[in-house]
């Protein structure tokens, strides 16, 4: 049996298939800036005497330069051929240079980030970062995958699956785990600086990639910590969800 199909007999049955983006939208980019170049250079070149449609044309240069540079990020990932399948017991992530199969028990920590190029609109940038037993960090973008927000939700949600039984039975027996700034313990949670109980807390609340957790008369937040910043959120909503519920 080829290591391919051992792999997937090892993780079990495929589930869902992710790819990678393909190179349309960069070679058009790359396309406008050759024209942008083009233009530049003929309107410098040819125009005579010099008129403001010469100083159109270092500018169509330049334009049609950064549109080339823009191109290169989405003209690499595509010939990287990145591709990634859920299997029901972990995933196989592949380029055209590498190829790792994971189990889900090898994931301990799942990091999720959400960027905007203006104030308003959606997320323009998806970020994924999943750390490895053995230290090896794979990145998730929407740079690189078709439907990463899919895919993200995907992995976090089976992770999410394995490590809770562990991480309640820690809880349970009197342990602590860390949220990066943030420890959980039967008790209550830890900033830190110092621990609330669980009775005395109102709610947890996440807005805007920022989760406020909120203590009994008190009106300003006792701890504000981009979601961002937090491993494994899933996990660490869905344990706060059965002790005190959290607001979205």
């Amino acid at each position: 049996m080829d290591e391919k199909n051992q792999t997937a007999q090892d993780l079990g049955r495929a589930l869902a298939r992710y790819e990678g983006r393909d190179a349309t939208a960069a070679l058009i980019m790359f396309a406008l800036g050759i024209a942008g170049i083009m233009a530049g250079a003929w309107a410098i070149l040819t125009i005579h005497p010099p008129s403001d449609l010469r100083g159109l044309g270092a500018g169509g240069i330049v334009a049609g330069g950064l549109f080339i540079l823009a191109s290169l990020e989405g003209l690499i990932n595509a010939f990287r051929d990145y591709e990634i399948i859920i299997f029901e017991r972990g995933f196989k992530y592949s380029t055209i240079m590498e190829s790792h199969a994971v189990r889900w028990e090898e994931v301990t920590a799942v990091w999720q980030a959400a960027y905007k190029r203006g104030p308003k609109g959606p997320a323009s940038t998806l970020i994924y970062t999943i750390l490895l037993k053995d230290k090896k960090k794979l990145v998730l973008n929407n740079d690189r995958f078709k439907n990463v927000e899919g895919l993200g939700e995907t992995i976090q949600r089976e992770v999410t699956r394995h490590l809770m039984p562990q991480y309640i039975q820690t809880l349970n027996s009197g342990g602590t785990i860390n949220f990066g700034k943030l420890t959980l313990s039967k008790q209550g949670i830890s900033n830190g600086k110092e621990l609330v109980p669980w009775s005395q807390i109102r709610d947890v609340k996440i807005r805007n990639g920022v989760i406020a957790i909120n203590k009994e008369g008190k009106w300003l937040a006792w701890s504000s910590i981009l979601a961002s910043q937090i491993p494994n959120l899933f996990v660490f909503l869905d344990l706060v969800d059965q002790a005190v519920g959290v607001r979205v």
